[in-house]
Formats: structure tokens, sequence, C-alpha cells
């Protein structure tokens, strides 16, 4: 062997050994923590005892496993992961698909919510008023209740439809408030599923108020909850007769009369009648007189269940004319008022100097020759002095009246009628002569008798008033 190829032979086994060197090396380094990863996979009592390694073989680990929790996140989960996910499931869903949890609510979208309920509330009706799609009312309950509450949803059914010879039918009265998006209007979040949509409104119907909308998030999809609403400026008469209208829906006809009458108490006072032509003959049947609150608009009726209609009080008060026309004072008094008694007037503004005849005092009031002063002459301001039976002779005129007109007070004269405000919650029914042509029509005349009920609930004469052309 040469000097060079010896050379050679040393020179390849010192690179050799140098490379066996780094591999022993890199071995070495990777070594413990393929080791230490067996040993906390599957030897409990060796995790136990690397607690009691230095410090920084300890961090090390700790790295390591942190490591490995990180590449493993996407497939495995935690027993308290699991639990949470049990008890949430809905949060996680919104969670995966980027939803949000309450609900949030814009002004564009609750504005799209109530033309909904609006839409669903506007079902399809024949020219008699018949609904075509739903043929009872729990049909258009459940139709209603895909977007409003029950409680909603039957006062709707309830108040705008009724069942008519088997059919379903819309009630022919003022619909719903409904949200106007083109005027202003808020959307105030109460909590994560409830909203109010707040507007105010102004019609001769209703006034000024300001309505809530109230939206509630339930069964995965938003309700009409309620609709409520506050007065927030002056009722006027005209409103208070659209209420009692809006009350009384189809229970009145076309040809009835809704007036406001006059105030009692701060109430209006809304008077329901018709005019009926019969024979030449001409009078008012009342339906009924309503009160309606001008704060909370409640209309409340002014008769019971258990009143006498209009054709009844009408008969009572003939049978009190004619005792009067036939002079029989017994009947008379069984007429009259046991408390408030008979009062007399000769005008139809009354007044606390009238003459006052108790019920006791009736039956024998012809025989009775005191003489009372009934008031005082129109122009001449004469006393008008007589005793009982001679001032009655007057009311012998109304043995033939051209009207007879129940509830229904017309201020003829230049004289202020009081009669209502003398007599709140009255039935008051007028004996009507027309005037002459000779005369220009101005010597008219009425006789108002007016009736009250008693404590037994009972309609019993309070008043003879005298109505007559004045100076």
């Amino acid at each position: 062997m040469n000097f060079i190829s010896t050379r050679k032979i040393i020179l390849f086994s010192f690179l050799a050994a140098i490379l066996m060197t780094g591999c022993s090396t890199e071995d070495a380094a990777t070594e413990p923590q393929s080791q230490t990863g067996q040993e906390e996979k599957g030897n409990p009592s060796d995790q136990i005892s690397d607690k009691n390694q230095p410090d920084d073989e300890g961090s090390r680990t700790e790295e390591q496993a942190g490591q490995k929790d990180e590449s493993s996140s996407g497939n495995q989960t935690t027993e308290g992961d699991k639990n949470s996910q049990e008890e949430n499931p809905k949060e996680e869903d919104h969670a995966e698909n980027g939803s949000e949890t309450d609900h949030t609510l814009t002004k564009e979208q609750a504005a799209k919510i109530l033309q909904d309920y609006k839409n669903t509330f506007m079902v399809d009706t024949s020219s008699e008023g018949t609904v075509e799609k739903y043929q009872t009312k729990e049909e258009l309950l459940s139709h209603y209740q895909s977007i409003m509450s029950e409680e909603l949803a039957q006062g709707y059914v309830d108040d705008f439809f009724k069942m008519e010879n088997g059919k379903l039918k819309m009630v022919a009265t003022e619909p719903p408030v409904w949200l106007n998006p083109d005027q202003e209007y808020k959307v105030n979040e109460q909590d994560h599923t409830t909203y109010h949509v707040i507007q105010s409104k102004s019609s001769q119907l209703r006034g000024d108020r300001e309505y809530t909308f109230e939206l509630e998030y339930e069964k995965d999809h938003w309700m009409v909850a309620d609709v409520s609403s506050e007065k927030s400026g002056k009722l006027t008469k005209k409103q208070a007769e659209q209420l009692v209208k809006q009350h009384l829906g189809d229970e009145i006809s076309e040809s009835m009369s809704v007036e406001y009458d006059h105030m009692e108490q701060n109430q209006f006072v809304i008077h329901v009648y018709e005019q009926i032509d019969k024979g030449g003959e001409s009078h008012i049947a009342t339906y009924g007189w309503y009160e309606v609150n001008p704060e909370t608009e409640e209309v409340t009726s002014l008769f019971d269940d258990g009143q006498e209609d209009s054709a009844q009080i009408k008969e009572k008060a003939q049978k009190v004319l004619d005792a009067i026309l036939n002079d029989d004072m017994s009947t008379l008094a069984s007429f009259v008022h046991p408390d408030k008694g008979l009062l007399i007037s000769p005008y139809v503004n009354i007044n606390g100097e009238d003459v006052v005849f108790q019920k006791q005092d009736i039956d024998n009031l012809y025989e009775n020759e005191k003489i009372y002063t009934w008031g005082y002459q129109d122009g001449s301001g004469k006393p008008m002095k007589s005793t009982p039976q001679e001032y009655f002779q007057r009311y012998q005129e109304f043995s033939e009246v051209d009207q007879v007109i129940v509830d229904d007070l017309k201020q003829r004269g230049n004289v202020k009628m009081n009669i209502k405000e003398y007599f709140p919650n009255s039935h008051v029914v007028e004996f009507y002569k027309k005037g002459t042509k000779e005369n220009a029509n101005m010597d008219w005349s009425s006789l108002y008798i007016v009736f009250h009920k008693n404590n037994e609930g009972e309609w019993k004469a309070v008043a003879l008033v005298s109505g007559q052309w004045t100076i």
C-alpha cells in the first residue's frame, strides 16, 4: 500500500466517524421527546413521577402537551364542552352559522313583520262579507296565530267576525290600527326577544293616540303579541260618537242616528235612536243612551239589560197623560217616583223654585185649594198663580198631538232647555203639537213627561214640563 492510498483511507474513515457522530447526536436530541410522549400516553405512574423532574423538563412537557391539544382540538371535545353543547344546542348552532342569539331587529325588519301581520288579518271576502277561504272561527283563529299571539288573535276573531246562517262573515266596522312605515316610528328593544314599535297617529275616530305594537320572538319566528294605545290629545264630541258606533258595531243599522246629547259628570252622553214614520205620524225610537269616558274612552250603556225600551216608556207616558186628562189623580199617583216626587215646571228651563208634589200628595191633589205660584208669565213677568186643579187644565190641549217623541230633545224655542242636566240618566217623552199657519207656526206647544228609576229599578214619573214659544 502506498502513502497516498493510506491517506485517502484515513480521510474517509474520519469523515465517516464525523457523520456517525452527527446522526447519533440528532437521535439523542429527538429520543427524549418520543419517549416522553409514549410515557404520558401509556403509564400513569410515570406521569406522576414526571412531576419530580426539573422545571425545564416540566416546561418542555407542558409545551408538547399544548401542541398536541392544539393539533387535536378539531376532532376532540372535553367533557365540559360536551355538557355545554348538550345544554345549549341552539347557541352552538348560532355560533357555527354566525347568527345572533339576541335576534336584533332593525326598523325595516320590524315594519316587514307588521306588514305581514296586516296582510294576514285582511282575508278575502265576498260582496256580502262572507269569508272565502275559512269556514269557521276556529280555522280563522289558527290562521291568525301564525303571526299573532293567541290572545290577540282570539280578540280579532271575536270582534271582527261572526257566524251567520252557517257562514263566517266579517263585521262591518273599523279595522285594527296598522303601522304606517312612511311616517315616523320608533323601535325600542325591551329584551333580546321583545321589541316595541311605537307610532303616533291622529284620526277622527280615535283622536290623537300613541300606539305600541309588541313584537316577541317565539317558536323560531317573530309574532305580534299585543297592540295597545294611550291618548295623547283631548277627545271631541264627534270622536265620542264614533267610539259608540264602533262599540255597537253591526247592532245598529244605517237608519239609526248616533248623536252627542250633553256632558254629565265629565262624561259624554250619546243618544242612539231611530226616526220612525208611520201613517203620517212620526216619532223617535230610542235604541239606547251611552256614556263615553274622555280619559279611558270606555263606552258604557246607561241602561242595564233589564231596561224598558222606548216603546214601553212611550206606553207608560201615555198612561200618565190619560190619567191627567181624566182627572184621575189616584192613577197618576201610582206612576209618581216615591222619593223624588213630581216636579211641575211651566218652562223647559227647570229651576229650584218649581213646585214639587210628593207621591202621597198626588192622590188628593184636586182637593188641595192652596194657591201656588207656578212661575212667571213670559213677557209681562206676572206671577202664574192658581190651585193645582186649575193649573192642570193646561194639559187638556194634549188630548190630540202631532208627534210623540221619546228621548230626542230639541231646542224649539228661545228658552234654554236643561231637562237632561236637571234629571240625568232619565227618559223623556215629548207630546208635541205643531203650530198653526195662521200664527206662523209659533203657537206650538209640548208636554214633556220625565221618568227616572226608583230603588227597585222601575221607571217612575218625576216631572211634568211645559214647552211653548216665548218672547
